[in-house]
């Protein structure tokens, strides 16, 4: 399922049937959009949950209803971090369910997701300089990529401490790693997005969605890993080749403006 969010709200898509599924019913202010999402498996829970944040600082919880003969989703959590900033980026760790978020006073914390949806804080911590613009689990510690400075720090996965810092000299919009941990996807504010590799962060190919503007806009890495998916500013979902490039399909979020936010289960 993939699931893109604009200015004018949250669609989802199955992409193997090629067809729009019924949208979670909307609750949040208007003035507030989401601008971030991503999946999770809970304990105990027979459906993924669809979480998402907010340019005011909130994280939802949207649960799947497994009964509705097409899917369905109710709302099972709604709740302020931090001092309310945009939330930049959100992470989750099935291993340990633990939960990350990045907002945009470089704040990064960890959240322990318990039963009825409750989130205990495990750490948090400020970074000196970088805006974080996301954040995946590499072993037992925590990569967060910048977005204004291009640099990727790894934090020791327990407290925080930030173990090594690298960049790669350009501005990152959003960053996604692949399921080997060997190389990632970046939003590169210029011609759309771009593969790096991840021991060194050198530029291996690029998929080219021709920007008019540099607004940040979130990739992920589907199918297997074999596409990537991203947004734009000229209302389209881009999905790429990843080996190739080449454009495999575009799906089209609205009428007009931007799609900055996007997800993949």
């Amino acid at each position: 399922i993939l699931t893109s969010l604009g200015f004018d709200g949250l669609r989802m898509w199955d992409l193997q049937n090629s067809v729009e599924l019924h949208k979670p019913c909307q609750t949040r202010n208007a003035r507030d959009p989401i601008t971030c999402a991503l999946w999770l498996t809970l304990k105990d829970e027979r459906n993924d949950i669809l979480c998402c944040g907010t340019g005011l600082g909130y994280l939802l919880f949207w649960k799947q209803n497994s009964t509705a003969a097409r899917p369905e989703f109710e709302e099972m959590l709604v709740r302020r971090i931090g001092t309310g900033q945009e939330v930049m980026a959100i992470s989750w760790c099935q291993r340990s369910h633990q939960l990350v978020t990045a907002t945009y006073d470089k704040w990064v914390q960890v959240w322990e997701v318990g039963t009825k949806y409750t989130l205990t804080n495990t750490f948090s911590i400020e970074l000196p300089t970088t805006v974080p613009h996301a954040m995946y689990f590499h072993g037992s510690d925590l990569l967060v990529f910048g977005m204004y400075d291009g640099e990727i720090h790894t934090l020791r996965g327990k407290d925080g401490m930030i173990l090594a810092t690298k960049t790669i000299g350009r501005m990152i919009g959003h960053a996604t790693i692949d399921a080997t941990h060997t190389s990632f996807v970046i939003d590169n504010a210029v011609n759309g997005f771009s593969l790096h590799r991840m021991e060194d962060g050198v530029c291996a190919r690029t998929y080219d969605t021709t920007p008019r503007k540099g607004f940040p806009k979130q990739v992920a890495i589907a199918e297997g890993g074999s596409m990537v998916v991203g947004g734009s500013d000229n209302r389209l979902v881009y999905i790429f080749d990843k080996g190739t490039s080449e454009l495999v399909q575009t799906l089209r979020h609205s009428t007009n403006g931007r799609v900055q936010t996007v997800t993949v289960r």
